[in-house]
């Protein structure tokens, strides 16, 4: 009998450290993030470096994510892992999370931009990403939402679209008056030569039948 309960007692001790070991929902307990050097922080880009030029992209990204979600690595580590996170989800065509890593480093260094030796789709990519998010930001500081920030430039457009328009139409309208002035002369120069011919050969009548 005290076996038996010995036994118990055991099996309630494993079944409670199980508990502490595992969440409610049957997934671990991730332990809280560690501090992260600046060595380390280093040497974990280098590792991922490695797999990345070794077409171990799932394992690289994990090493990348380490250093681009640490708070306490440097800022051009954290620039460089999120710049090879996009590289990787490019290679897996996944468009939205390449826009999201631009967004991110971006958030760290408004002015980055991309080195000239990448290819010209990412550089176009990453330059369009750019001007949204500059836009965005610009928004944000002067308290105007992105969407009225959207709106505004939409209407500023069409703004100087009407201006161009009625610009052109007032041109259009003193070519137009140039035209109807210069017709005019022509008709007065017509009338002109007209009532002169006119007189002329009535003239010439009056002096045939004077001669008669």
């Amino acid at each position: 009998m005290k076996k038996l309960m010995s036994l118990l007692f055991s099996l309630l001790i494993l079944q409670v450290q199980s508990y502490e070991c595992w969440g409610q929902s049957g997934t671990a307990v991730n332990p809280p993030p560690q501090p992260l050097s600046a060595e380390d922080a280093n040497l974990i880009l280098k590792k991922g470096k490695n797999l990345f030029d070794s077409a171990h992209y799932e394992e690289a990204s994990r090493e990348f994510l380490v250093v681009a979600q640490s708070n306490d690595a440097p800022q051009e580590d954290r620039i460089k892992a999120r710049y090879f996170l996009m590289k990787i989800y490019r290679a897996y065509g996944e468009d939205e999370k390449v826009k999201n890593e631009i967004i991110e480093i971006l958030k760290l260094n408004p002015n980055y931009t991309p080195s000239s030796r990448e290819p010209a789709s990412v550089r176009k990519l990453f330059k369009e990403v750019k001007e949204e998010f500059l836009k965005g930001q610009s928004a944000k500081e002067s308290g105007i939402r992105p969407e009225a920030g959207v709106l505004q430039s939409m209407l500023m457009e069409d703004m100087a679209t009407l201006e161009r328009s009625l610009a052109q139409a007032s041109s259009y309208q003193e070519s137009f008056s140039l035209k109807v002035g210069k017709m005019e002369k022509e008709f007065k120069k017509l009338k002109l030569s007209f009532y002169t011919t006119s007189l002329t050969l009535f003239l010439l009548l009056a002096v045939g039948i004077g001669f008669k």
